[in-house]
Parts: C-alpha cells; sequence; structure tokens
C-alpha cells in the first residue's frame, strides 16, 4: 500500500497509565494527525484590566488522526481501546477471529502513540480512545477516522523507528454488504458508523499538572445509511412501526448488520473481514433528497443502538486477521 504521507505512527499498549509502553509496536502510515497539548493558563487580575500574571493550569492534550481502515496493524488496537477488552480464538491454522466487547470495564487500556517523520519522534503518553468512526462509500478506500485524549506529551521524543507494515490495503466500499431489518441490501449508497467513549481525565493533588488517570463515563454509539428511496417502509418504521400511518406512541426496533470482506487471505480460504451486528436500534431520523443525473431519491437513516435489559451488548464486532491476539502487557 503507497502511503499518503511520509509520517508513521505506532502504538504500544501501556503497562500502568501514563507510562511509556514497550515495544513490540505497531505501525501505519498516516493521512492526518492533530494531536497537540495546552497548558490552560489562568490569568491573574490585580487592579488593572490586564493579566499581570499567569498560573499554569492542568495539561490537557490529545487530538485526532485518521488511517486506512485495515484488518491488521493499528487498527485492531484502536478498537480494542474504543471497546475496553478484546477475545480472540483460532478460527484455522493462521487465522484468528478478535471479537471487542463493549461495557466491561470503566478503565480502559492506555496507550503510548508515536508519531514519526523519519527524522524526529513525538512519543504520546496516556492515551485513550475516545472516538472513532469511518464511512464506507461507493468504491473509495474507507478511512479510519479517531480521536484520542492523552495524559501528556514524553518530555524526550525517542529515535526514530524502523516501522514494520501489514502490507494490506484498506477496505474499500464494495467490500461491504449489509442487513437492515432483516433485508440484505446491495443498493446502498454509503453506510457511516460512529463509536465514542465519554472519558473524563482524573486530576489528583499528587504534584503534578497532569491527569492521574482517565475514567470511563459512557459509551455510545450511532450510525447512518444511505440508500435510494424505493417505498414508504422506513418511514412508516421511524414512526414506530411498518405499519404505522401517524407517529405512535410506542417505537418498535430494527436491527442492522455489516460484514465487509477482504480480497485478501489470512489462509487459504479465509479472507480478512470486518463484522458489526447491532440487535437492537431505533430510528433518530430519515430524509430523502433528490439527487441529480438521473434525478431519483436518496433516503438517509440516521439510527440509535442500545444494549436492552438482558442482551447487555449494544454491539458485537470482529476482526479477522493473522494475528493470534492482543494481549494486555505482562
Amino acid at each position: 500500500m503507497a502511503l499518503p504521507l511520509s509520517g508513521i505512527m505506532g502504538i504500544m499498549q501501556e503497562s500502568a497509565f501514563g507510562v511509556e509502553g514497550s515495544p513490540p509496536a505497531a505501525f501505519d502510515g498516516l493521512i492526518r494527525e492533530s494531536l497537540a497539548m495546552r497548558n490552560n493558563l489562568i490569568p491573574g487580575l490585580s487592579r488593572s484590566t490586564m493579566p499581570q500574571y499567569v498560573i499554569p493550569g492542568t495539561v490537557t492534550a490529545g487530538g485526532g488522526i485518521s488511517l486506512g481502515f485495515q484488518p491488521e496493524g493499528i487498527v485492531p488496537w484502536l478498537f480494542k481501546g474504543l471497546f475496553g477488552s478484546v477475545s480472540s480464538v483460532q478460527a484455522a491454522p493462521g487465522v484468528f477471529d478478535h471479537s471487542f466487547i463493549a461495557g466491561t470495564t470503566r478503565r480502559l487500556p492506555s496507550f503510548t502513540f508515536r508519531v514519526d517523520d523519519g527524522t524526529t519522534t513525538q512519543l504520546w503518553l496516556g492515551c485513550t480512545v475516545k472516538f472513532a468512526g469511518f464511512t464506507f462509500s461507493g468504491n473509495d478506500a474507507v478511512e479510519l477516522n479517531a480521536e484520542l485524549v492523552s495524559q501528556r506529551p514524553h518530555a524526550a521524543g525517542g529515535a526514530p523507528a524502523t516501522p514494520v507494515y501489514s502490507g494490506i490495503s484498506p477496505w474499500a466500499g464494495h467490500h461491504l454488504a449489509f442487513s437492515l431489518n432483516g433485508v440484505t441490501h446491495t443498493d446502498f449508497e454509503q453506510f457511516t458508523l460512529l463509536f465514542e467513549n465519554d472519558i473524563e481525565p482524573v486530576f489528583t493533588h499528587n504534584q503534578t499538572r497532569w491527569a492521574a488517570r482517565h475514567y470511563l463515563r459512557s459509551f455510545n454509539t450511532a450510525g447512518s445509511v444511505t440508500l435510494r428511496f424505493s417505498s414508504d417502509a422506513e418511514r412508516r418504521r421511524l414512526w414506530g412501526a411498518i405499519n404505522a400511518d401517524q407517529p405512535q406512541r410506542v417505537v418498535q426496533p430494527g436491527t442492522v448488520s455489516l460484514a465487509a470482506t477482504h480480497p485478501e487471505e489470512a489462509a487459504p480460504g479465509y479472507n480478512y473481514s470486518f463484522s458489526a451486528s447491532f440487535p437492537e436500534i431505533y430510528y433518530e431520523s430519515t430524509s430523502e433528497d433528490i439527487v441529480h443525473l438521473p434525478d431519483f431519491i436518496l433516503q438517509r437513516i440516521q439510527f440509535t443502538p442500545v444494549s436492552g435489559d438482558s442482551r447487555g451488548s449494544i454491539v458485537d464486532v470482529t476482526i479477522r486477521n493473522s494475528v493470534p491476539g492482543y494481549p494486555d502487557p505482562s
């Protein structure tokens, strides 16, 4: 795969929050990166209308990264950080299925991220994954956009790394099949999924200005699908049921799932793959727009998943690749 920029990113899970992770590291080429630190200065006023001094406040850090959505490399580690845990099983010799589970812990794993341009390196400590999202659209390569919350940058950048890449291209729009309310669709225009952790940095009186830990307040997910309008069935489901003729007092749930099968194989007969299943979703909105050349109507459905009272899982996500597992540091 050709790298879009000369910059590279590496990720290492930390044995303790804010403690630099140890190799091995996973690497990928960066599309974009916007990690930064803020001093959060506290201005001081005396009898003047202008600040007479400033006091350094708490250190906050983090930002966004964008990279290709690939079955190996950094992406599975990002999903572990996003969901909190991962369970791996061998599907065949050299083939492994990794299931990512949300809601099992309020202490998400932390990572050291390294951003490297080939001559200099920045290290970001205590990084937790706040957000990740991606869109399957037409025949475009799929880009994963993520947001990190960092404890702080490392004082010393470190030596440039010699990265090792998986060599597997990102998924593309034509690799995807999805099912909406039990019906398989092949005429979609776009499918978007968003996952978000509400992360609260916890500052304690330990004679440092940076967070002592990151605390997970909640996990949320949402999505949307765009497909050609062919009937008013989805509007009726928005109203509450497939036979509703007006908004109902009770809204019935639906389901959505996707499966992306990569053309490359992890082992003979076993393609790399990604799947996500939402057993219970509710329509937030449905909108229709006329698209020109030629004129027809596209329908965009926004949905909100829930976990249900007894199931406990809001989404089931699995990545199939050739990596045995993503263990915590020993």
